[in-house]
């Protein structure tokens, strides 16, 4: 298994997505509830700040992101990929993961450092990847593509289609 390609989609991947993504806006709450019971920061509004934005800017969008990603799911695929025969919708989920996602994500890693907290920043760095495996897998993906139809657009070839003219069908 290589971590720059997508996984193969089993039950522990999708059980693994779906508990960082639903614990995500419970981590953030916790990791600054600690802060503050440590004193970090000071005990007032200021901590509720930080917590209501992730629910209400990041979790939304993660949640639309890990539903579209394991629906258009794509194994083997560059995790950095980027398809140029569909350009707009590359930039868009790129935009996407990366700036309330990636931002917010990142930000929780480097939260959880700070704060010695490394089993905060283990499990978004893990959410991170999975935002990375996601955008792979939506970006790659095609509309209303068959099963085993690659994506260059060409169609599969059978055994009982070999040797048959491409064209309309004759009449005879």
């Amino acid at each position: 298994m290589n971590a720059l390609f997508t996984p193969q989609k089993t039950k522990p991947l999708v059980v693994t997505a779906r508990a960082v993504t639903y614990l995500s806006p419970f981590l953030v709450g916790v990791c600054f509830a600690i802060r503050g019971i440590r004193g970090d920061y000071p005990w007032d509004e200021a901590l509720a700040v930080p917590v209501f934005c992730y629910a209400v800017l990041v979790f939304p969008v993660s949640l639309l992101f890990q539903d579209q990603g394991l629906r258009r799911y794509r194994p083997g695929v560059f995790i950095l990929a980027w398809n140029r025969d569909r350009f707009w919708r590359s930039s868009g989920w790129t935009l996407v993961s990366g700036v309330p996602l990636g931002m917010g994500t990142i930000g929780m890693i480097l939260e959880g450092a700070y704060a010695q907290l490394y089993w905060i920043s283990a499990i978004f760095l893990l959410h991170l990847y999975l935002i990375l495996v996601f955008r792979a897998s939506i970006v790659m993906s095609r509309a209303h593509a068959q099963p085993g139809t690659p994506l260059n657009g060409g169609g599969v070839v059978r055994r009982d289609n070999v040797g048959v003219p491409a064209g309309p069908p004759s009449v005879t």
